[in-house]
């Protein structure tokens, strides 16, 4: 499959982030193909309102702060 530009709106009640990147969709399991989840690859991210320290409170915990970014991309993109 070719990967294509998607934007992604992340809005939270303190900030909202403007995320741009190349969407794939996953292949689907067969017998004989394990089969490849979606995924998405950042290549922009734009804080449209509120401040940094936000989203770094808001990111706070999180093991890989790109990864998460990026799942909640490909949740918002099937999801719509």
């Amino acid at each position: 499959m070719k990967a294509i530009l998607e934007t992604v709106v992340i809005k939270d009640s303190d900030f909202t982030l403007e995320v741009s990147g190349y969407f794939e969709k996953g292949e689907p399991r067969t017998w004989d193909h394990p089969g490849v989840g979606d995924s998405f690859e950042i290549n922009h991210v734009e804080l449209k309102s509120g401040n940094l320290v936000d989203v770094i409170y808001w990111l706070d915990g999180k093991k890989n702060c790109i990864e998460y970014i990026e799942e909640l991309c490909i949740e918002y993109i099937n999801e719509h």
